[in-house]
């Protein structure tokens, strides 16, 4: 028989029944509250995902609904970026769906499907949750300027593109055109790509190269010489060719619808007198490409 003793250990403890009401009604609003935020960072979610895709047919209302200013800014100038280019684009695979929501106070990150991890960031402003940033990447100043001054150097290389053509095309024509008319006398070729000083210019320095160095060793170094590689600048109607990590150029001027050479390294054809000559002898001999560039050329070339 159970004594007076043993029945008060096992006294059981009643909540009030206020109390106990007011439990059962919180935890499920508690619940439902955090069902509801993540439902409702689930749907942003979606959203901008829809909107990064719509965006690339030039519909960005959506976007712009649930994405930080900085940030559609910033992805906007990125979509603008790649149809300046025009070019085929990797672009990453938006077919994808919320799967792990996390939240910590106002900001919140999800998780999305793909076989790439790929996380939102979020950040909730005035009772409304809104897209901040992507994996570790957010919009910054720093960012949104260094984009538009990739699309600002597109676009002036698109503006410039039919004029470098147009001096490419003169340089790569020249080169043959100079060397066979060393080789045969010939200066034919090379009036529809020089000046006439610049072809009266080259006659007179093949007598005094033939003399300084002899055709046959010449002739020998031109039949063994590699390509050139160079970059093409722009000042008004003059344009450079400009051997990649030389001090060579090739002048030209614009003339008509086309370009014409008028000088080398950065003098006119009709101001390269003897004396430039002699001391610019194996600049002037490079910017014809006779020879290699010192490192490789013959050494009987001086």
């Amino acid at each position: 028989m159970l004594n007076s003793n043993t029945l008060s250990s096992h006294k059981v403890f009643h909540l009030p029944f206020s109390l106990y009401l007011m439990i059962c009604l919180l935890v499920p609003f508690i619940f439902g509250c955090k069902q509801s935020e993540e439902g409702q960072i689930r749907e942003v979610c979606r959203s901008f995902i829809s909107g990064r895709i719509a965006s690339r047919d030039g519909d960005s209302l959506v976007l712009k609904s649930v994405t930080e200013d900085s940030l559609f800014r910033l992805l906007m100038l990125n979509e603008q970026y790649i149809k300046v280019v025009d070019a085929p684009t990797m672009r990453p695979n938006l077919d994808i769906y919320p799967t792990k929501v996390n939240i910590e106070g106002n900001q919140a990150t999800c998780k999305m499907s793909g076989d790439e991890f790929y996380y939102i960031n979020l950040l909730k402003k005035n009772d409304r949750w809104i897209v901040k940033g992507e994996n570790d990447i957010y919009a910054s100043p720093d960012k949104i300027a260094a984009v538009k001054e990739k699309i600002r150097k597109y676009q002036l290389f698109l503006v410039d593109k039919p004029a470098k053509d147009s001096v490419l095309r003169v340089v790569n024509f020249f080169f043959p055109g100079v060397q066979s008319g060393f080789k045969d006398n010939n200066f034919k070729y090379l009036e529809s790509l020089c000046d006439r000083s610049t072809i009266s210019f080259i006659q007179k320095f093949f007598d005094y190269a033939r003399q300084r160095t002899g055709t046959p060793i010449l002739i020998s170094e031109i039949n063994s010489n590699n390509s050139i590689v160079g970059n093409v600048s722009f000042k008004g109607n003059e344009a450079s060719f400009k051997f990649y990590e030389e001090e060579i150029t090739i002048e030209l001027k614009k003339a008509e619808d086309d370009y014409i050479i008028t000088g080398f390294n950065h003098m006119a054809s009709k101001d390269i007198s003897r004396p430039i000559m002699e001391k610019k002898y194996l600049d002037l001999l490079r910017s014809m490409k006779f020879i290699s560039h010192k490192e490789y050329r013959s050494q009987n070339i001086k």
